[in-house]
């Protein structure tokens, strides 16, 4: 996103992620939706989701009219499946409010049930005309949901 400005289409942009940080300054500025499919409060203590948003942020053309969705999921579990089940919960929030845009900066690697339950939520997403885009790990790890078909894929 850095490289130039886009426009939307009025749509809101969806982050799964660390939450977004509420008292940031432009957030004042655009309509925030939380969402509530994985966890009831949005608020950052991480401060990775509120960085992608002002990436996202700064680079709109139309900054006034932006709607984001923010969509928390835990950071304080080390298990992958605890990541996973939350990332699935997301997903589905999101297709059951037909998002049409995701930012997922966030990965964990798994080799089980949970990747294929990802995978088809994710498919589900794409025939509905969703697009996903999702970071790498920090460490080039190869991590779902960055690795799955379907998936516009970020280094």
């Amino acid at each position: 996103f850095n490289s130039m400005p886009f426009h939307h289409m009025n749509l809101p942009y969806t982050i799964i992620d660390s939450g977004i940080n509420v008292n940031y300054d432009c957030i004042r500025q655009v309509h925030m939706v939380e969402g509530h499919a994985v966890k009831e409060i949005c608020t950052d203590t991480y401060g990775h989701g509120t960085a992608m948003f002002s990436i996202i942020f700064y680079n709109l053309v139309n900054k006034e009219d932006a709607k984001f969705i923010s969509i928390r999921v835990c950071m304080d579990s080390e298990e992958n499946d605890e990541w996973g089940k939350e990332l699935l919960y997301a997903l589905r929030y999101c297709k059951e409010n037909k998002v049409d845009l995701i930012n997922i900066s966030l990965g964990f690697q798994t080799c089980n049930e949970l990747k294929k339950q990802i995978a088809d939520e994710i498919t589900a997403l794409n025939r509905q005309g969703c697009i996903i885009v999702a970071a790498i790990h920090p460490h080039l790890k190869i991590t779902l949901p960055w690795s799955l078909e379907g998936v516009v894929r970020v280094f």
